[in-house]
């Protein structure tokens, strides 16, 4: 994570900026359904083996609200949403990835949500909710298509435990 005195190393970020209403959902709709078509046959196109990891350096995004007081009724707990991200080259394409998350109360539930973008488009996503009542869902793994030939799947642990995290192109 990056330090206040540090230089961001993610310039833009392509993640709209009402990501935090998207966490209090508990669906995974997307708004295009060009979007959601193109994700979901990344989802369903067979893997091979994995050629390569690489690591991501994460950062806390600039519109991360972590710090803030929640606004009132919003029903996230202190310190939540949160926001990191990463930006990295893939063989000439610029990859970027959003991670958000958040605690919730009434009734408890927590959210995240995997999005990456390749060339500025959103071309992955992946994530996960449940409630404290035992509802949940979950997106597999996020799977971005790089080419006909190539997936970036995000594989790795949440960048909210560690600094680095592993991301495999295969």
């Amino acid at each position: 994570m990056r330090q206040e005195d540090a230089p961001l190393l993610v310039q833009n970020c392509p993640l709209q900026p009402d990501w935090p209403r998207r966490l209090r959902d508990l669906s995974f709709r997307l708004a295009n359904p060009e979007d959601e078509a193109r994700l979901r046959h990344a989802h369903l196109v067979a893997r091979g083996a994995k050629l390569m990891e690489i690591d991501a350096k994460w950062e806390i995004a600039h519109d991360d609200p972590s710090q803030d007081t929640p606004e009132k009724d919003s029903h996230f707990f202190p310190g939540y949403p949160r926001h990191v991200h990463a930006s990295l080259d893939v063989d000439g394409r610029r990859v970027h990835i959003d991670y958000i998350w958040a605690h919730m109360w009434g009734p408890g539930r927590s959210k995240n949500e995997i999005h990456i973008f390749v060339d500025d488009r959103l071309a992955g996503f992946g994530g996960h909710w449940g409630t404290s009542l035992g509802a949940s869902s979950s997106i597999s793994s996020a799977v971005a298509l790089l080419d006909d030939r190539r997936a970036l799947v995000f594989d790795g642990p949440s960048p909210a435990l560690q600094d680095d995290s592993k991301t495999a192109c295969s």
